[in-house]
């Protein structure tokens, strides 16, 4: 429950242009001064460690959700002649060391959800030790190319190329670091670096005209049509927001909205009172798929995943942007 007021409290601040918000995030600039400076050290101070294969990075400059994971499962899309290897820390996952997961016996409690959804289309690693895991990978895969799924911040691995999520309706924000901001990262320092930068949906907040730089941009698309049904729907990803716009946008008519923090793990009691409810109504009920596979099984027939693509403006562009 703290949780969860935790996550809606610090996406007002960072989110939000309330009086009572600028207040907040006034009051922790002071943290922020000491977020960059441990932050500046930490990159200043750590061995960058370079590698024979590849290495491909799609993160983000703020918390919460940008799209990495569907990036990442259109690029490996876009390149079916290559063997690709995703490498991730499996966050929320119960595994320690480096662990090659295999959907038929991990749980999403062993190694976390994204990893789960990377399985069904390539090879897929877990661990905390990013420069041992891509030793063990290199070693035991020989892979064309390693995805890292996060770790633009990381930077003891030297990354062939990063990419850039950019969550089209939220932005950068109020603009200041953590926790004043939901920046990772300073803005115009990352802008000019030699980044591919991609903005995921309608650009709300203006990116691509307020800074002097190139932009990608992709859309967020769906073979379902809606058809006006009513729906309940819920979800726990970073930008709960974006996946009902996307359901609306698609002519789903929610009835209900339900959200969750990010990566969160469903009790059996909240799905089964979710399902009862919308049962009783007669209302099919979506989420997402990385929250269908934390979904008990016992459940998971009664609740559909809503499936979505990217797809990537000037695509021939973009792949040869990652590998110039």
């Amino acid at each position: 429950m703290i949780y969860k007021f935790l996550n809606k409290l610090f996406l007002g601040i960072w989110y939000n242009n309330n009086f009572i918000f600028k207040i907040i995030s006034f009051l922790l600039l002071p943290l922020s001064i000491v977020y960059l400076i441990a932050f500046s050290l930490r990159t200043y101070f750590r061995k960058t460690h370079y590698f024979e294969v590849p290495i491909i990075c799609i993160g983000n400059i703020v918390v919460g959700g940008s799209g990495k994971t569907s990036i990442a499962l259109t690029i490996i899309k876009m390149l079916p002649n290559k063997k690709i290897v995703v490498l991730l820390k499996g966050y929320k996952g119960k595994l320690n060391g480096t662990i090659k997961v295999d959907n038929t016996k991990h749980s999403v409690m062993d190694t976390g959800d994204e990893a789960l959804l990377y399985t069904k289309v390539c090879v897929t690693y877990i661990c905390s030790n990013r420069k041992d895991a891509i030793d063990t990978i290199i070693k035991n895969e020989n892979p064309d190319l390693i995805i890292l799924d996060d770790g633009l911040q990381d930077s003891s691995i030297n990354k062939s190329k990063s990419i850039v999520a950019i969550n089209g309706r939220r932005g950068f924000g109020n603009k200041l670091l953590l926790p004043s901001g939901p920046l990772r990262q300073n803005i115009l320092s990352t802008i000019n670096k030699d980044y591919i930068f991609l903005i995921l949906g309608e650009d709300k907040t203006n990116i691509s005209s307020k800074y002097n730089n190139s932009f990608f941009k992709a859309e967020i698309i769906s073979d379902v049509d809606g058809n006006n049904r009513k729906i309940v729907a819920f979800s726990g990803i970073g930008d709960n927001e974006s996946f009902f716009q996307t359901l609306e946008n698609y002519r789903f008519n929610l009835i209900k909205k339900i959200s969750f923090p990010d990566h969160y793990h469903f009790s059996e009691n909240e799905i089964k009172t979710i399902v009862d409810n919308a049962v009783k109504d007669g209302y099919e009920i979506y989420t997402t798929a990385k929250d269908w596979v934390r979904i008990n099984h016992n459940y998971k027939d009664k609740i559909k995943e809503f499936p979505i693509n990217l797809e990537i403006k000037e695509k021939e562009k973009f792949i040869e942007a990652i590998f110039n």
